[in-house]
């Protein structure tokens, strides 16, 4: 088997010196493996690109219908919640304002009573000047 020596420079060009010629990276390299690597080499590079790819496509097929679920659920959950909270809410809003009608109305007949005795008395009571 011949052996091949590679030599990457680190400027805008990559030199194949098996063959002597030089090429521009370009499209991630693909270029430089087409024209003057290894069939293995890019055959390994390939193989391990698509058992790269097929998981990522399927963790963002799994994100996006769980992300989906989510939200759903949570649009549900929140539904739920404010129906429930409604129903719990109601009955304790109407007890509190019975007992701020009927606290206000008695601190207006104590008051009304006061008045009226303060008044009488004031009446029968001379002004003092």
């Amino acid at each position: 088997m011949a052996s091949r020596s590679w030599y990457g420079e680190l400027r805008d060009t990559i030199k194949c010196l098996h063959k002597g010629k030089q090429f521009v990276i370009g499209s991630f390299g693909l270029e430089y493996m087409v024209n003057c690597g290894d069939p293995r080499t890019i055959l390994v590079v390939s193989m391990v690109a698509l058992f790269n790819a097929i998981p990522l496509v399927i963790f963002l097929i799994f994100a996006v219908i769980s992300s989906t679920v989510i939200l759903g659920s949570a649009a549900i959950a929140l539904c739920i919640a404010v129906v429930l909270g409604t129903i719990v809410y109601l009955p304790i809003l109407f007890f509190c304002t019975v007992a701020g009608a009927v606290a206000s109305g008695f601190v207006l007949l104590i008051s009304c009573f006061f008045e009226s005795k303060l008044l009488r008395h004031n009446e029968s009571m001379p002004l003092k000047e």
